[in-house]
């Protein structure tokens, strides 16, 4: 009798140690399961944007007071608009512009619903006149708007400022060789430099 208490006592020992075994095994998998949980409906959300078309982006969070001081000074000016449609994290549906691998001059933009591939230099002088073309109409705005007595309160753009936007303007309007490669440039490093921080 006295050998059958011990195998039982050895019987309940090993019981015991399996349970434990088992919780322990049980934890992390419990742990990998609400991991992978989360990560699902991280990416279900991210899935749920509708980018816009590269030429179609959402400019309303664009301020007309912002805008006024990209006119001051329109080479910067049409650079940071490029960013702030095509690379700012609050508004991912403007992520159209993609550049995959900067050792290729193709890039990728979202156009009619479909991502395509472009010539770089193609899709960095339309990033361009995006830009441009934004801040070109803000002036036509102004210039109409200074004959209404109802605007004249409105801040505008001094004599000065406006004749170094003209300037840029008549420019950028010839395609000036010196003008275009200098923007063209300064955009390849912006690419380059955002490119990581676009979900693709």
């Amino acid at each position: 009798m006295p050998k059958k208490n011990g195998i039982m006592a050895e019987m309940e020992k090993l019981k015991k140690e399996n349970k434990e075994l088992k919780s322990q095994i049980l934890i992390p998998q419990t742990h990998n399961n609400i991991q992978n949980n989360i990560q699902n409906i991280h990416k279900s959300v991210n899935n749920n944007i509708q980018i816009n078309d590269f030429g179609k982006p959402n400019v309303e969070y664009l301020s007309d007071t912002y805008l006024r001081g990209c006119m001051k000074t329109p080479r910067a000016g049409t650079i940071d608009i490029v960013k702030r449609l095509f690379y700012n994290k609050t508004h991912p549906e403007n992520h159209s512009l993609r550049w995959d691998n900067i050792k290729k001059p193709i890039m990728r933009i979202k156009e009619m619903g479909k991502w395509i591939h472009r010539n770089k230099d193609d899709v960095m002088y339309d990033a361009l006149e995006n830009g441009y073309t934004i801040m070109d109409m803000l002036k036509q705005d102004d210039m109409r708007n200074i004959q209404e007595p109802y605007y004249k309160n409105r801040e505008y753009l001094n004599d000065q400022e406006r004749n170094a936007y003209d300037k840029f303007s008549y420019l950028f309007d010839n395609r000036d060789n010196e003008l275009i490669k200098f923007l063209q440039n300064e955009l390849l490093l912006l690419v380059m430099n955002e490119r990581k921080n676009v979900n693709m």
